[in-house]
C-alpha cells in the first residue's frame, strides 16, 4: 500500500486516526502472515476463528476502502495551515508531510529528532513524563523502557504506538 503518512494534528478527531491506524495494523500483520504463510486468528461473527491470511480477501479489502474513506474524511476536517503542513509560500502553499527520519538518545529523557526537511531538535520529555498521572505514560520512567523508542512511517514511537506524541510538538521542540 502506497499510502502517505498521516500525521496527528490539532484538530483533528483522535477517533479518525485510531480507526485509520487498527485498518493500517491489520493489513500490516495480514501481510506478514501471508509473507510467512500463517494463519490469523480473527473474530468472525462473534466467534473467534483461525483463518489463512490467503482467505481474508474481503476483510483485507474492508480495510482498504476505510482508509481512504477516512482520508478523505480527515482532509475535510483538517485546515489548509495545519502544525503538519508547511506552506512554501502562501500564494501558492504546497502540501508537505513532516516525517522523522532519526532518532538519537541523548541522556536522561532526551532526544535528538530529525525530520525529513533537514530540521533538527532536541525534545526533553521528562516533564512531560513527570507530570502525568497516568501509569501507562509514568512507566516511561524507566530509562531502560523510554530508550525502547522507534520509527514508523515517519512517526516516533514507543511499544507498537502504546506512546507517541503529535509530530507537529515534536517538530516545535516542545510537548505537553
Amino acid at each position: 500500500m502506497n499510502a502517505k503518512p498521516f500525521p496527528p494534528a490539532r484538530g483533528i478527531p483522535m477517533h479518525l486516526l485510531s480507526e485509520r491506524a487498527l485498518n493500517e495494523a491489520f493489513l500490516a500483520t495480514l501481510e506478514e502472515h501471508r509473507r510467512d504463510g500463517r494463519p490469523m486468528v480473527i473474530d468472525r461473527n462473534g466467534e473467534v476463528a483461525v483463518v489463512p491470511a490467503d482467505e481474508l480477501v474481503e476483510e483485507a479489502r474492508y480495510a482498504r476502502q476505510r482508509i481512504v474513506e477516512l482520508d478523505a474524511q480527515i482532509a475535510s476536517e483538517c485546515s489548509p495551515f495545519s502544525v503538519n503542513k508547511i506552506p512554501q509560500k502562501m500564494s501558492t502553499a504546497t502540501e508537505h508531510y513532516i516525517n522523522i527520519t532519526d532518532v538519537e538518545y541523548l541522556d536522561g529523557y532526551r532526544l535528538r529528532i530529525a525530520f525529513d526537511d533537514g530540521v533538527v531538535r532536541e525534545v526533553d520529555f521528562e516533564p512531560f513524563l513527570s507530570k502525568s498521572h497516568h501509569p501507562a505514560i509514568r512507566r516511561y520512567l524507566d530509562k531502560r523502557r523510554f530508550k525502547t523508542f522507534a520509527i514508523d512511517r515517519g512517526h516516533l514511537h514507543w511499544n507498537d504506538y502504546d506512546l507517541i506524541f503529535p509530530i507537529g510538538d515534536l517538530y516545535a521542540g516542545e510537548i505537553s
